[in-house]
């Protein structure tokens, strides 16, 4: 018979001043950790925290434990308001209280969802891969302008990119242009392709040309120096 984590039996419940809950809703969390050849991870944390509103509110845990033998895991908790984020986080050292559980083996996850995306009070997450931190090194691309007449757009990293961060909800700001991401987690041993285009004002007239470039990875960091 499977074994299914209810996390209702371990609830902690902080009520706090930022933070209130609705008593008679619960919802519910269902997913399951894999790691990248697709084989269920058992016995790893997963701890649910609901955020207050505000820079400098507190967050609640709500609930915690870790996932059966096959990878799964479930959770129940009262419903916070629509606005307070619910953090599902993954393996995550941060949190002392469980760090003796913990395993420095794969990467640690946070995900980031609010109420509205729970249908029928459910949220499921289906598959969530972790990899092995042996497995994961750096990247980091150093911009070297030649020119301020040249502008740098669209850059784009193709491969497997590690991310430990993810929000359902993601903030959409109109007329706001990102900074360009330098930092990246990437798996070892692999061609990452980088994709940018370049606007080049020094004409007059504006010309924009396309280029990609084959990054080559091993076991070691990589330091890209991106020259336009």
């Amino acid at each position: 018979m499977k074994k299914i984590l209810v996390a209702c039996c371990i609830l902690y419940t902080f009520i706090s001043c930022d933070i209130q809950y609705d008593g008679e809703t619960k919802l519910v969390v269902t997913g399951k950790l894999i790691d990248n050849k697709g084989v269920p991870i058992p016995e790893t944390n997963v701890d649910i925290l609901i955020n207050g509103l505000g820079t400098y509110s507190n967050s609640d845990i709500i609930s915690y434990g870790k996932t059966d033998i096959n990878g799964n895991f479930t959770y129940i908790f009262p419903a916070p308001g629509s606005e307070n984020e619910i953090n599902i986080s993954i393996n995550n050292f941060i949190l002392n209280y469980n760090t003796k559980n913990a395993t420095n083996e794969f990467q640690s996850k946070q995900i980031i969802a609010l109420l509205k995306n729970f249908k029928n009070y459910k949220l499921n997450l289906n598959t969530i891969t972790l990899y092995r931190n042996e497995d994961i090194t750096q990247l980091q691309i150093i911009l070297n302008p030649k020119t301020d007449k040249k502008q740098l757009l669209d850059v784009t990293l193709d491969g497997n990119i590690i991310t430990d961060f993810s929000n359902l909800n993601p903030l959409a700001t109109p007329n706001y242009t990102p900074p360009i991401e330098t930092n990246y987690s990437i798996l070892k041993n692999q061609t990452l392709i980088l994709k940018y285009k370049v606007v080049d004002y020094s004409s007059g007239t504006s010309i924009t040309t396309e280029n990609n470039i084959s990054i080559p990875v091993s076991n070691e960091k990589v330091i890209f120096t991106l020259t336009y």
